[in-house]
């Protein structure tokens, strides 16, 4: 399976958070299994979302395309930067990341 099919299935069927506001804010609560940040996503955004993503333990993976990519792929007119996997829903997503913890 590809990363963009379980990524499409998880936005459709599971609980995901979209934008880097949302993400860091779930973060900062402990919530998700899994953080993915485009390949272009700025450091200063970087550092401040690792401390609060190493303390709550949750899985990142970085995504081989851009912002305008992540955004295309999930079906939003603009940039996705930052995403929050909560549920994966029926995708396969995590096992699709499986060992690409940053």
């Amino acid at each position: 399976m590809s990363l963009e099919k379980e990524l499409r299935s998880a936005i459709q069927t599971g609980k995901v958070k979209i934008g880097s506001s949302s993400t860091l804010r779930g973060v900062k609560e402990g919530k998700g299994a899994l953080v993915i940040l485009a390949n272009n996503c700025p450091s200063d955004f970087r550092q401040k979302i690792d401390q609060y993503i190493k303390m709550a333990n949750i899985k990142v993976y970085v995504f081989e395309g851009t912002s305008k990519d992540l955004g295309g792929l999930c079906k939003k007119p603009h940039t996705v930067m930052a995403m929050l996997v909560e549920d994966a829903g029926n995708s396969d997503l995590m096992n699709e990341v499986k060992g690409s913890k940053e």
